[in-house]
């Protein structure tokens, strides 16, 4: 497994899969809302900077008797990633670049977590594209009655996943990409 560092300003989740902690007694399960939830991609390009859905989440979450987030899954549906214009979605989606009929899934596995009032410093693994790598994940977690929020953001090189960097003769994508998720979480 390759391990990678994406540092503070990291949110991600093209995906977010939730496990390994141990439960506690009077944990909650809730599962994502999907249509409260959003997970985005911003790309810069060399026209335009795109910023589109990453795909469709979903998901569930295991809160403790104090509302702390222990464990859970999300999973991001790659094969709905909507850019606004047909023949780039196909373009994206191709074998070229993503590849979503072969990896159809972003999925990010917590392996810990450390909170601090709404902060959520957490720990795990993002598989994307066919590859697994470790992942520091800022969260900002809050609570409305027994619905949980959860946001974060994340940048990563696209090379770093063994995805190449979009092209079209002379228009090319950025070599990063910035995933912003937005999840809520429900009985």
């Amino acid at each position: 497994m390759k391990r990678v560092h994406f540092g503070p300003g990291c949110g991600l989740l093209l995906a977010l899969r939730l496990v390994a902690l141990p439960q506690p007694l009077h944990a909650a399960a809730l599962q994502v809302v999907p249509g409260e939830s959003r997970v985005e991609y911003h790309i810069d390009h060399t026209v335009a900077a795109v910023t589109d859905v990453a795909g469709p989440a979903s998901g569930t979450a295991q809160v403790d008797s104090a509302g702390q987030l222990v464990s859970g899954q999300v999973d991001v549906d790659l094969r709905g990633l909507q850019t606004g214009n047909t023949k780039r979605d196909h373009h994206i989606k191709s074998a070229e670049y993503l590849d979503v009929e072969q990896f159809p899934l972003a999925r990010f596995t917590l392996g810990g977590a450390l909170a601090a009032g709404d902060s959520v410093h957490a720990t795990g693994t993002l598989e994307l594209h066919g590859e697994t790598h470790d992942l520091h994940l800022p969260l900002r977690v809050t609570h409305d009655g027994a619905r949980l929020h959860v946001e974060g953001r994340c940048r990563f090189a696209l090379a770093d996943w063994g995805i190449k960097r979009p092209k079209k003769l002379v228009f090319a994508a950025g070599k990063t990409v910035d995933v912003r998720l937005d999840l809520l979480f429900e009985p």
